[in-house]
């Protein structure tokens, strides 16, 4: 589960930015002893910010 940075609009989406810690999971993707990358994104409430605008979608 790796630690990445959110921003949430006040829409109710978010988006996930860029990669702030990685699982064991990724760095062992990233030294080539896997060949699966990690799938499970996280952010912990330090790192997510919430936005007063709405998203591009909406």
């Amino acid at each position: 589960m790796c630690v990445h940075r959110r921003v949430i609009f006040t829409c109710g989406h978010y988006m996930w930015q860029d990669l702030l810690l990685p699982c064991p999971t990724e760095r062992a993707f990233d030294r080539g002893e896997r060949f699966e990358a990690c799938d499970i994104m996280w952010s912990h409430p330090y790192s997510t910010v919430k936005v007063e605008t709405g998203c591009r979608r909406c």
